[in-house]
């Protein structure tokens, strides 16, 4: 641990630091354009070492202000009960800066009173507007930090929403096709879907309100429901994953593969009367993370949006937006060997170490 974590607010008090040494030089420069004569005792060093001290007083009181700026802030609601607070914050501040430099030039020159009557004439209105100007900038950092909670708040909740849109949209569907093979006595077949779906809601589930899970893990989840595709379907699906070794670990969001191979699934393959194939890719480009699932259906319609894919892509363009803003890619359209084909392009970021 750092010798100075237990000062609050080290790094703003460091920086007010630094600008009281160069105010006390830049006032030593000053009075030795004044005051040229060697006599008068200003040199350099013996005059920095005389009005540091004025200086280092606002920045020893600065955490002082910030707690009382934060414990009583200047808004809407409470401006009026808090603003007499700040006005004998303000007064009190003033004496104690002027009041302890008069007592360190008392020692160095001259009486006190005459020096704090002399400061407080010529800086009391200065160090009002110095101590309004140290409220306003924490009140201003409290309102930003509240308003950036907020937006990931909303964020968050909408990241939620979309998400349980997908839940319960592919959990319907494993349900009819259960139903149907059970309709048709198709027992072995119903045992074995119904636990790649238990293991699927298990996996879900598990996820809890992670939006970003590396996409080994996405890969896991996503094998669970193409099992559930394969024990339906047989041979009319035939899968194939390109997944390269060194985006194993790559963050996507979750349940971002399920609801697009779902589309390739039930309106590629579903579509065609033979056989038909599925392709999921994942590789680097750069400082992208490229993924894209093919199907070799009927591809998209023209003059249609999406071909009956318009709530899983528009589900997760959403998802998208809210996760990267424009920091991402989305792009549908034919696939090279005919079909359907969409490509998504995200940053790449790898998984941190477990501790």
């Amino acid at each position: 641990m750092s010798s100075l974590n237990w000062f609050p607010h080290r790094r703003l008090v460091l920086s007010v630091l630094g600008v009281a040494i160069l105010l006390s030089v830049l006032e030593v420069a000053l009075a030795r354009l004044r005051y040229p004569e060697p006599s008068l005792g200003l040199y350099w060093v013996v005059a920095f070492w005389h009005i540091l001290p004025s200086w280092l007083i606002p920045a020893a009181l600065l955490p002082v202000i910030v707690r009382i700026a934060r414990a009583a802030p200047i808004d809407r609601v409470s401006w009026r009960a808090n603003l007499p607070v700040h006005a004998l914050a303000g007064v009190a501040f003033v004496l104690v800066h002027l009041g302890g430099t008069a007592l360190i030039r008392d020692w160095q020159d001259a009486e006190f009173r005459e020096i704090f009557v002399g400061l407080v004439s010529r800086f009391a209105v200065v160090d009002l507007f110095c101590y309004g100007a140290i409220v306003g900038a924490v009140q201003a950092q409290v309102f930003q930090a509240e308003l950036r909670e907020r937006e990931i708040g909303l964020a968050r909740a909408r990241l939620q929403a979309l998400r349980a849109q997908l839940q319960p949209h592919f959990l319907f569907n494993a349900l009819n096709a259960i139903s149907s093979m059970a309709l048709n006595g198709e027992r072995e077949r119903v045992a074995q879907a119904v636990n790649s779906l238990s293991q699927l809601l298990r996996s879900a589930l598990a996820e809890s309100i992670d939006h970003e899970v590396p996409l080994e893990t996405e890969m896991e989840l996503l094998d669970h429901y193409l099992q559930l595709e394969k024990t339906r379907l047989e041979d009319r699906l035939c899968l194939e994953r390109r997944v390269h070794p060194d985006v194993r670990f790559a963050m996507v969001p979750s349940l971002l593969l399920q609801p697009l191979v779902e589309n390739a699934v039930r309106h590629g393959i579903e579509r065609r009367r033979g056989p038909g194939r599925v392709i999921i890719e994942a590789a680097r480009e750069g400082l992208r993370l490229r993924l894209e699932v093919r199907d070799s259906g009927p591809g998209f319609a023209d003059g249609a949006p999406s071909n009956g894919r318009g709530i899983g892509l528009a589900n997760t363009r959403a998802r998208l937006r809210q996760l990267y803003g424009a920091d991402h890619v989305l792009e549908r359209g034919a696939a090279p060997e005919g079909g359907a084909r969409v490509t998504i392009l995200l940053p790449f970021r790898l998984a941190a170490a477990p501790a």
